[in-house]
This record gives structure tokens, sequence and C-alpha cells, in this order.
């Protein structure tokens, strides 16, 4: 898959959950993204000072689906309005991956609901499925200046209800005796019996006293729900997949849910949502088609 050096380093950065090779070059990976209200600049330093109130990050990436996107949207501003949060205290970043799709309108409806509280970046190349980790590198070095207490995570076809917020602030204090407890994962399906034992890492599963969660210490990215101190054992960084890595296997997926797995494994506790509070499964997969042919991920 890779070549045996590639490998070695990069599953041992992964053990480690420290860089060996040098890390990338901030700038370069900033000035790949396009944004307005001159939100771009050299660097972010300057979000810390602006969006300085921040309690939680949402983070909606999006590729080719500026129909869906808007939906998501509605719904992200309908859960901060259920939840009657301070609107100042939450920052919207939208990242969306270059394609041939018009997002013109959907940016300005978005910018009309959340105004100065809405991050949108624009990436000047595509990303796909073998770059989606810059997708969330570039989330990262947001959330690294903001410095939000909570982030929660969303992906453009993935639908949830307007009580989204609440839902997840009970289930955080469900396990607020728990000082690991650092991720919970918001999706949930028939499949997730096939991985009784761990995906990626070995644990076998626990069910909470509550029966709403289950403790897995795995999680994938449709959408999860996490705290500042997860960011910051990651170091806010994510280590660079390499492109050998679907040499022999086209159906892999981007690997950054596998890395963030491997990487928080032992150091902190992974819950997911028993039953889902997210639905995915309406929109076909424009990222790894080969893979959803195989396992849907379709909870309906």
């Amino acid at each position: 898959m890779f070549s045996r050096i590639e490998k070695i380093l990069f599953e041992l950065e992964i053990q480690l959950n420290y860089p060996i090779v040098m890390k990338f070059f901030r700038k370069t990976f900033i000035t790949r993204w396009i944004g307005d209200n001159n939100i771009i600049r050299e660097d972010f330093k300057h979000l810390g000072k602006k969006f300085s109130s921040t309690r939680l990050l949402i983070v909606l990436t999006t590729f080719s689906r500026p129909d869906s996107c808007l939906r998501v949207i509605t719904s992200v501003h309908n859960i901060i309005t259920y939840k009657n949060m301070n609107p100042k205290e939450v920052v919207f970043l939208v990242l969306n991956d270059k394609s041939q799709a018009d997002y013109q309108a959907v940016k300005i409806q978005c910018r009309e609901i959340f105004g100065e509280q809405l991050i949108w970046l624009d990436s000047s190349q595509h990303h796909g499925k073998k770059y989606f980790w810059c997708m969330h590198q570039i989330a990262f070095l947001v959330a690294r200046e903001i410095m939000p207490a909570m982030c929660l995570y969303l992906q453009d076809d993935i639908d949830f209800s307007e009580d989204l917020l609440v839902k997840l602030d009970q289930l955080w204090m469900l396990t607020a005796q728990d000082n690991k407890r650092r991720v919970i994962h918001l999706f949930s399906d028939h499949n997730d019996n096939y991985d009784n034992n761990g995906r990626w890492i070995n644990f076998k599963r626990e069910i909470h006293p509550s029966g709403l969660l289950r403790k897995t210490q795995w999680f994938d990215l449709q959408a999860f729900y996490c705290d500042l101190k997860f960011l910051e054992l990651l170091s806010f960084w994510v280590i660079p997949v390499p492109e050998k890595r679907w040499k022999n296997d086209s159906t892999l997926s981007s690997g950054v849910g596998r890395q963030f797995t491997c990487r928080s494994f032992n150091k902190a506790n992974i819950y997911q949502c028993s039953p889902s509070l997210i639905m995915h499964g309406y929109e076909k997969s424009v990222m790894n088609i080969e893979a959803r042919a195989l396992r849907p991920f379709d909870n309906r």
C-alpha cells in the first residue's frame, strides 16, 4: 500500500501522536482557501480577537451539493435557535471543497442567516477523498485561534432534528463523571453490530447505564461532538495521509476517522449515540462511491 518506510513513519506518528517528519507550512495551507469579508490573511490569528466569546464552533464540510448544503445550514440555524443560544457565542465555519457546482446563492443566504458569525471558505483546489485530511486541518487551524469550548462537526449529506444541541448537552452531562470523555459520535446504524469489538482498534463496546450511549473508543466523520481538549490532544494537527494509501484498494476511506481514533486510543474515551442523532443515506456518495456501494451507512 505504502512504501515500507512511509508506512512505518505514518503508523509511528499515529501511535506516538507526534510528528516525526516536519509539519506542513501553515501559510501554504491557508492560501489554498478563499474567504469573503477579508477573513483570509496570511494566518488566522485575527480570528481569536474577532470571535473571543465563542463557546461553540460548528464545522460543515460540503462538496458539489449546494441544495443539500443549504438544507443543513437551515437546520444549523434551527438548532441554535431552539437551544436559545446567544448568536455571538456560536461561530459557523463552512468549508466548500472546489467543484463545478454553483454555491453563490447558498453563500448569500448563509451570510444573511449568520452574519458576521459565519466563516465561509472556498477551496481553490479540489481535495476529495485523498486530501480530505486537509479539510480537517484547516478547521483545526481556525479552532486553534478561536479556542471554542465545544465543536460540532457535520457533513452536507445528513439530517437532524431541531433539538440536536439540547440532546447533545444532555448526553454530555450523562458522561460528566468520565474525565477522559472527549468525543460523542452522533451516527449509528445496524452495520455497527459488525464492529462490536471496535473499528480500527480492539475494544469491546460498553453500554452506558442510560442506554442512550455506548463507549466504543472509535468514531467516524459523518457527525461528531467534541471538546477543546480533544483538539489539544491532537495538537490541532492532522497527519498527512500518503496518496499511496489507495494504490491497491480504491474503496478505502479518507483515513481521517481511523487516524483520529487510533491517535486518541487509550488517551481519551469516545461514545456513540444509540439511537442515532443524525440520519444519513438521503444523498448519493460523491467522495467514496465504491465503499458506499458495499456499506451504505444508511440509517433512514
